[in-house]
C-alpha cells in the first residue's frame, strides 16, 4: 500500500546526514553545481570530516565521548567586560527592535571607530551621504556569525562558477573547503623558505598570470565569460605558520596590494588571530589600513 511521506522523512533521505546526531565541526558538504572537489581539498575534507567526527568512534577514541572538534579545549570564565555590555544592552529600551540584516547602525558605528583608530582609510568611497573624513561610513560594516560564514557570503558575492581564489600552502584547510562548495576553485601559491614564508609579491603576480592565462585557454567562450582570479586570501598573521605581517613588512604588504589592484584581484584579510602575537610592537597590519 503506498503511504504519503511527510515532508520531513523526505527531506531526511535526501539528507541521511541528518538522521545521527552529529557533534564536532558540520558536515562538509559537497559543491552547489555537483561536481568533485579538488584532490587537495577532499584530503582537507576528509582530514576534518575525521578529526571533528571520527575521533568520536568508540573504537578509535579512548574516551568515547571526546570531541576534538567542539573548540572548548579549556572551560575559561566569560569575559568580564562582555558581561557588562551584555548586561547595558539587555537593561536599554533597544531589546525589542529589530535590526538590520547587516547589523545596527549604532553598533557599526561603534566598530567603524575602532577600526578608523586602528588605521583603515578608504580614498576612494563610495558615493554616501554619511561618508566620514576617512572615507568610511557604518555602510563599510556588516556583522556575521562566524568568520567561515562571512567568508562564504564573500565568495558567493564577487565570484562566478570557476572563477580562482588564491591561498597561500600552507593555510587554514575549511576556507579551501567553503571555496568550492560556493561552486569557485582554489588555487595554491606555496610559502618558501627563501622567502622566510612570507608572500613574495613578484612571485604572486606571476602566479596570478599564470592561472588567469590558464583558465583564458580552457575556457574562452564556453560560459560567456572568461573566469578568474577573484580573490587572494592573506591569512595575517597566518594560519598555520603564525608568519606576522605588521608595520615592519609595511612594505611588502603594500606591494602585494598593489599587485591585487592592478589585477582587479579582491584581498580578503584574515585577522582573526591580530592580538595573538609575540611581538606587541608588530601586529597584523591590515591592508584596508594602506590608502
Amino acid at each position: 500500500m503506498l503511504t504519503k511521506s511527510s515532508a520531513k522523512e523526505r527531506f531526511l533521505r535526501e539528507n541521511p546526514s541528518l538522521r545521527e546526531r552529529r557533534f564536532g565541526l558540520p558536515d562538509i558538504g559537497c559543491r552547489d553545481d555537483g561536481e568533485r572537489f579538488d584532490p587537495v581539498v577532499q584530503e582537507i575534507a576528509d582530514a576534518i570530516e575525521f578529526y571533528g567526527y571520527g575521533v568520536r568512534d568508540e573504537n578509535i577514541a579512548t574516551i568515547p565521548d571526546l570531541d576534538l572538534g567542539g573548540g572548548n579545549p579549556i572551560k575559561f570564565k566569560p569575559f568580564p567586560p562582555a558581561i557588562k555590555a551584555m548586561e547595558k544592552y539587555v537593561k536599554e529600551a533597544w531589546m525589542y527592535r529589530y535590526p538590520y540584516t547587516e547589523g545596527a547602525d549604532r553598533i557599526r558605528q561603534q566598530l567603524l571607530d575602532y577600526v578608523e583608530k586602528e588605521g583603515f582609510i578608504n580614498t576612494a568611497p563610495y558615493n554616501r551621504d554619511n561618508i566620514d573624513e576617512k572615507g568610511l561610513s557604518v555602510h563599510n560594516i556588516t556583522f556575521s556569525v562566524s568568520t567561515s560564514m562571512i567568508y562564504n557570503q564573500i565568495i558567493r558575492l564577487i565570484a562566478k562558477p570557476k572563477d580562482v581564489v588564491l591561498v597561500t600552502g600552507p593555510s587554514y584547510g575549511l576556507f579551501t573547503i567553503r571555496t568550492e562548495r560556493s561552486g569557485a576553485n582554489v588555487e595554491r601559491i606555496d610559502l618558501e623558505k627563501e622567502d622566510n614564508f612570507f608572500i613574495n609579491p613578484t612571485k604572486l603576480a606571476n602566479r596570478i598570470d599564470q592561472i588567469n592565462k590558464s583558465l583564458q585557454q580552457t575556457y574562452h567562450r564556453r560560459l560567456g565569460y572568461v573566469p578568474r582570479v577573484v580573490a587572494f586570501l592573506n591569512a595575517n598573521p597566518n594560519n598555520p605558520t603564525g608568519r606576522v605581517m605588521g608595520k615592519k613588512q609595511e612594505e611588502l604588504l603594500y606591494q602585494i596590494s598593489k599587485v591585487c589592484l592592478k589585477r582587479g584581484v579582491f584581498v580578503i584579510d584574515d585577522l582573526v588571530y591580530r592580538d595573538i602575537t609575540y611581538d606587541k610592537e608588530n601586529i597584523a597590519m591590515p591592508i584596508a589600513t594602506i590608502p
